[in-house]
């Protein structure tokens, strides 16, 4: 039922689709008739008025014959005065575009100059940019060079504490100090400790290796034997110091064919090597290095050390990685290595912290490299980006000068009027044509008129048939379309009807197929529980089986272990016995290392260098190898040694080294003072001799400006004379100056033939010309003149006023030729038993004289218990020229 309900809906549904279609078609049929119908009953109203054109013109509006008529009349007439409007409108712009071509023309000399420096410009900027861009300078770069340093700095200063603290750590155990035994010994003779000349390859091999070498790590290494005899007479060394000569020094070596057989005895390659190949050093050190390593075998663990140690085929030493010592005559040396290891680890480290410092330091000084040869093309990158900046304002203020100038202005002008003539005279061609069109289609319409009023009677019973005819095309078209809309109703009425019985067909159906569904769910659940079930069963089954398999034997291992224990209580008893007899070992031992311990206190404190040593006592090879001394014949020898040392103590001035280490220190202190005194006189004496070059350098130049001064100075207060300075015969300014003077072209010989006024002018002018070397703001003279005569006076003052230009002089004088060259006078007299001052100012062009009064400003009363002398009171001023 359900699929031919669906059969049926598609069938109504095809069917309602080309209803649909015929319905479209029959509206489109009907706006096509009435648009037509429209058409006929707009064409018949017009011709009824008697004003529709010919439909062969093509106008398809809906304006009358008349109005088009009156149109083109309108359209001519407009066009016509366009056209003239145009003509007159171009001949004026062109008139002033000729005026305007002319000016600019003259304005282009002024732009020609702009345009030159302009592109002038642009060639400098060009070139300027190029010497930029062909700079090697990279301001990135730079930056990251200087945070490259910055890190590499920073590095630097990380390493280098640990370098130092290492090196104070080191420095006690490693240092060897001592004198130059004599003059010109060559000190690279003394290679240095063992310790500081080798490398541990592997840093887990350090341990084994320091127990390898012992007290050898700390014997120094020198070229001969000779070296080491020099250093104990005379090094004056302040520890005890075993020296290894390269030359003499005896060494035993395992060979390569005994390290093969030991690695085969190992059983596997890698768990034996010589010591001596885990270490590198110079070549020129090999026998000390030999000497050191070469006599013992590194393995990897104490089981292969034993089996290597003692093969027929090896027997030879073995230390294992943890320290560890198998002699293949049956001892074994173990225990605490806490300590072990830890020189040679540390002077690896300090090597590699070094070596990565000493690469920090010299990337830094290439990147400071770098950093300084850029920061050199900074500066000129710098300086021209400037110029650059600069010659670019210049180019833009040019550019800007150019479009702002009377010549662009007028060029501007000049394009402006070209193209309104250009337009213009379009116009003026464009009005031609509108109007030749419009006087055309005017007489087109008046003949069309003519011929209308002919053909009117026709074309109104062709337009009424045309009406009729289209109104019943669109009446039967509507027909049609309503009959077409009432079919598709209808069937869009049976579509509901199937589209409700299908709903409820489908509705039943899926009701159906969900109880199908849950019923084959239901019935897989049982299925999967009755599978579950057996596999349990199943599953308990073998459970049981092997629960029952592993009680049996459980019972055989019970049975087992009950035998097992009666043994260990047969065991327990006897070890009981042999506790407490351990036990009273312990007691006895622990006495013995009591009395021991007190001993060891003693010693220590008798001997201060068994805390140093210490830490050796008992290695092998070393000078505390106590395996190879005899402790008794020691005791003896020890005896022997200090009732030798009791005899000699009678002798000897113990207290020698202490007052020897004094004297040194005093010694290196003197020297130091004697180095900074040496240097401070160094200085002085650089100092004192730039000294004497300036005050040299200063006398010569004060005695030239003095001798010409003084020269000038004499001639002009006694003229025809000469004066000067000379140094003696066959000396310097430094070994003093004589005065010689000259009348004429005479020298004389001594100022012994002057007389007395001359000498006197002579030490005057003496004085004036070193005062003139550094002039005073203000001197005063009082009657230096009072044993010239009037013309040394007059001399005198004229003197004064050509040479101390800068100077102000108060000079005391009682002779009128003084007066006559000083600025101001001021004389003083007695005016009813009160003294009186008048001043008086001298000028070039006039002179001005003002008597001073009680009442005025420049008056000064001075009461005197005595009389005021006649001349005294008369006083000269010589003020500034300028």
């Amino acid at each position: 039922a359900s699929v031919d309900s669906r059969a049926m809906i598609d069938t109504k549904q095809g069917e309602i689709d080309a209803t649909e279609t015929r319905l479209a078609d029959r509206q489109q049929e009907l706006e096509a008739a009435n648009g037509e119908h429209d058409a006929a009953q707009k064409d018949y109203q017009s011709l009824c008025a008697g004003v529709k054109a010919d439909e062969e013109d093509g106008d398809e509006s809906s304006s009358t014959l008349t109005e088009q008529l009156s149109l083109a009349k309108e359209q001519a007439s407009t066009s016509e005065a366009r056209q003239k409007q145009a003509i007159m409108r171009s001949k004026h712009l062109e008139k002033t575009l000729k005026e305007v071509r002319r000016d600019c023309k003259a304005a282009e000399k002024e732009a020609s100059g702009l345009r030159s420096e302009h592109a002038q410009s642009e060639k400098v900027l060009a070139r300027l940019n190029g010497k930029m861009e062909g700079l090697d300078f990279d301001g990135e770069q730079l930056e990251r060079l200087h945070e490259e340093r910055k890190e590499a700095e920073a590095m630097t200063e990380e390493i280098r504490p640990r370098v130092e603290r290492l090196t104070a750590e080191l420095e006690g155990r490693l240092s060897f100090d001592y004198r130059t035994p004599g003059k010109g010994f060559d000190r690279s003779k003394v290679k240095g400790l063992v310790a500081r000349l080798v490398q541990v390859l592997n840093s887990g091999h350090s341990t084994a290796l320091e127990v390898v070498a012992g007290g050898k790590l700390y014997q120094v290494v020198v070229d001969t034997e000779v070296t080491a005899k020099m250093l104990l007479q005379k090094g004056q060394l302040r520890r005890r110091v075993t020296f290894v000569p390269l030359n003499r020094i005896s060494r035993n070596v395992v060979g390569s064919d005994k390290a093969a057989k030991a690695s085969k005895v190992a059983g596997k390659a890698g768990l034996v090597h010589r010591s001596i190949d885990l270490v590198s050093f110079d070549e020129e050190l090999r026998p000390a290095m030999e000497y050191a390593f070469g006599s013992q075998l590194v393995c990897e663990n104490m089981t292969v050390a034993r089996k290597v140690a003692n093969h027929d085929s090896v027997r030879t030493k073995c230390v294992t990685m943890e320290g560890d010592v198998v002699d293949p005559g049956g001892t074994m040396t173990g225990g605490s290595n806490k300590n072990l290891g830890v020189v040679l680890q540390r002077i690896g480290e300090l090597t590699e912290l070094t070596n990565a410092l000493g690469s920090h330091d010299a990337r830094i000084a290439a990147i400071s490299k770098d950093i300084a040869r850029l920061e050199a093309q900074a500066d000129k990158h710098s300086k021209l980006v400037d110029e650059v900046d600069l010659q670019g304002q210049k180019v833009e203020l040019l550019a800007e000068r150019l479009s702002h100038s009377a010549f662009a202005a007028l060029q501007q002008r000049e394009n402006e009027l070209a193209s309104e003539v250009e337009e213009a005279t379009t116009e003026a061609s464009q009005a031609q044509k509108d109007g030749l069109a419009a006087k055309a289609k005017s007489k087109e319409l008046e003949s069309q008129a003519v011929r209308l009023h002919k053909e009117r009677e026709q074309r109104l019973k062709s337009k009424a048939d045309d009406v009729k005819k289209f109104k019943k095309a669109a009446k039967k078209a509507e027909d049609a379309v309503k009959g077409e809309e009432k079919a598709l109703k209808v069937l869009r009425l049976e579509m509901q009807k199937a589209s409700d019985e299908v709903g409820r067909s489908e509705a039943a159906v899926a009701t159906m197929e969900a109880d199908i569904e849950r019923l084959r769910s239901e019935s897989k659940e049982n299925e999967d529980e009755t599978g579950a079930k057996k596999a349990a069963y199943e599953e308990a089954t073998e459970v049981l089986k092997a629960q029952e398999k592993e009680l049996a034997e459980k019972d055989k291992e019970l049975r087992v272990l009950l035998k097992e224990r009666e043994k260990c209580s047969k065991q327990i008893a006897g070890l009981e016995l042999d506790l407490k007899k351990s036990l009273a070992k312990i007691a006895r031992f622990n006495k013995d290392h009591e009395t021991a311990g007190l001993l060891l206190k003693e010693m220590m404190r008798k001997h201060a260098w068994i805390a140093s040593e210490r830490e050796y006592f008992g290695r092998a090879d070393t000078d505390y190898d106590f395996s190879k001394r005899d402790a008794k014949a020691c005791q003896r020898d020890l005896e022997q040694v200090l009732r030798d040392q009791q005899s000699l103590s009678k002798k000897i001035n113990k207290k020698v080294m202490g007052m020897l280490e004094k004297a040194e220190t005093e010694f290196a202190e003197l020297m130091r003072k004697r180095a900074v005194i040496e240097a401070d006189k160094s200085k002085i004496e650089k100092v004192i001799s730039e000294l004497d070059k300036k005050k040299n350098a200063a006398l010569e130049k004060t005695w030239i400006k003095v001798n010409r001064d003084f020269g000038s100075i004499f001639s002009t207060l006694l003229p025809g004379t000469s004066a000067k300075l000379d140094p003696p015969e066959g000396g310097t300014v430094l070994d003093g100056l004589e005065v010689k003077v000259a009348f004429g072209s005479v020298w004389k010989e001594s100022l012994s033939e002057l007389s007395g006024g001359q000498r006197s002018l002579i030490a005057l002018s003496l004085i004036l010309s070193l005062l003139l070397f550094k002039p005073a703001p203000m001197y005063i003279l009082d009657e230096v003149d009072a044993a010239l005569d009037l013309s040394h006076t007059q001399n005198i003052g004229s003197m004064l006023r050509t040479h101390f230009t800068n100077s102000q002089f108060i000079v005391v004088s009682l002779k009128e030729g003084m007066f006559n060259n000083a600025n101001v006078i001021f004389r003083t007299k007695f005016v009813e038993g009160v003294s009186t001052v008048t001043r008086k100012v001298n000028r070039i062009t006039h002179t001005q004289q003002k008597s001073i009064t009680p009442s005025d400003e420049e008056t000064r009363h001075v009461r005197k218990r005595g009389k005021a002398g006649p001349g005294r009171g008369r006083a000269k001023l010589s003020a500034e020229n300028n």
